[in-house]
């Protein structure tokens, strides 16, 4: 069970039946609620990912540009 997704309305039933114990019912709280937070930092890392990979780009192609201007071929002579 807790190696697969586990969507809220799931978790519900499962509370609400009498299949688990109260320890197995907090448990299964507990590992819900990192799943929840586990899922928001994967969200946060990858914004920070692409943040970081787009001001890279940015570096990059201003030092590509620099190195064409500054290229002797680009001189006047």
């Amino acid at each position: 069970m807790k190696s697969q997704i586990l969507d809220q309305q799931t978790l519900l039933e499962l509370l609400d039946s009498n299949d688990l114990s109260e320890t197995q019912k907090i448990q299964l709280v507990e590992w819900y609620a990192a799943q929840l937070r586990r899922e928001e930092m994967a969200k946060v890392v990858k914004a920070a990912v692409a943040k970081v990979k787009a001001k890279v780009e940015q570096i990059v192609n201003k030092r590509a540009v620099s190195q064409v201007f500054s290229s002797p071929l680009m001189r006047a002579h």
